[in-house]
Formats: structure tokens, sequence, C-alpha cells
């Protein structure tokens, strides 16, 4: 019944309700639970690579080489301590880039 309920508060924040576009929707659920995690990875990884293009985005020239890679490790650093671990069910592997410097 709760979810029910949430379900109902969540609808009324949109303009156009889910069930409206259920048929776009339930498109995901037509995938088994492998593809549909590989999405969700996807996702996490898209959304990684985005916010490190936001950081050296701001910066266009760097003077070496190992200045890029020590930005690109504290942006790492920064980018998973925000991260969500649980629900996105991933734990970035961060060695690599500690390994750069």
């Amino acid at each position: 019944m709760l979810s029910y309920i949430s379900l109902k508060v969540y609808t009324k924040l949109w303009d156009t309700p889910w069930s409206e576009r259920w048929a776009t929707l339930s498109t995901y659920f037509k995938y088994p639970n492998e593809v549909r995690k590989l999405i969700y990875t996807t996702n996490a990884i898209e959304g990684f690579n985005r916010q490190l293009r936001k950081v050296t985005k701001s910066k266009t020239v760097f003077p070496s080489d190992d200045s890029l890679l020590k930005m690109l490790y504290l942006a790492t650093m920064d980018i998973t301590k925000k991260m969500d671990r649980t629900s996105q069910g991933l734990v970035p592997d961060t060695s690599p880039a500690g390994n750069l410097l």
C-alpha cells in the first residue's frame, strides 16, 4: 500500500504521468535482467565520463601530461566520494589512476 501511495505522490510531481508513457517505459522491462544491469552500468559510466569532461573543459591547456593526470586523479577521487555506490551496485576501481601519479 505504501508503494502505491508513493507512486501517486511521484506521479503528481510530473506533468505527464508515467502511466501515459507506459508503452515506452515497458520496453525496458522486456530485456533480461543481465541486459538491464548493463544499461544501468552504461548510464553510470556515461555520467562519470561527463563529470570528467566537465573538469577538463574548464581548463583547455595543461602545462604537462602529469598535470592533466593529476587533475583527472583528483576529480576521480571527488566523483567517487559523491557516488552512491549502493544504489548503482558499482564500486569504481580507482587504483589505476593512483598508479599514474
